[in-house]
């Protein structure tokens, strides 16, 4: 299985390991009902789907962790479901409270999610190099009056 820049660049920052990765496929197998839910997912929203097999893995086990959905749990504060969205998160990329918990409309509000996340990587790389820009020609400004 090759990983895709998605799942390196998360490694790469450390929000998840290679053990992760390698764990998630190893404790849990996916059921048939959970693949074609993301797959669907994955044609839908034109996500990767081994990503999305991936993360569902990491974030909740595949569906198996204990207290994915806790009951007793604060629900305005605590992250549930399988892709662990917090209320306000989930809000934010297209799910409601109880579709934090549904396989199909928490897969969707992740690919929100990654594809926001990526959109604000690639402003900052924007901003930094219009930044650069600007230094480099104030220094030949720079340099050119001090001839």
């Amino acid at each position: 299985m090759g990983l895709s820049k998605h799942i390196k660049r998360l490694i790469a920052s450390g929000y998840i390991t290679a053990t992760d990765v390698i764990q998630s496929h190893t404790r849990a197998k996916l059921s048939e009902s959970e693949y074609n839910v993301l797959k669907k997912v994955s044609k839908e929203t034109n996500f990767p789907l081994e990503d999305l097999i991936i993360a569902y893995g990491i974030e909740s086990t595949y569906g198996t962790h204990p207290n994915m959905n806790k009951e007793g749990y604060n629900r305005k504060t605590a992250k549930i479901g399988p892709f662990q969205f917090g209320l306000d998160e989930a809000k934010k990329y297209g799910t409601s409270d109880k579709g934090r918990e549904d396989l199909y409309e928490s897969a969707k509000a992740y690919t929100n999610l990654i594809k926001d996340r990526k959109i604000t990587e690639l402003e900052t790389e924007l901003k930094t190099a219009k930044e650069q820009k600007q230094m480099e020609a104030t220094r030949t400004t720079a340099m050119s009056a001090l001839s």
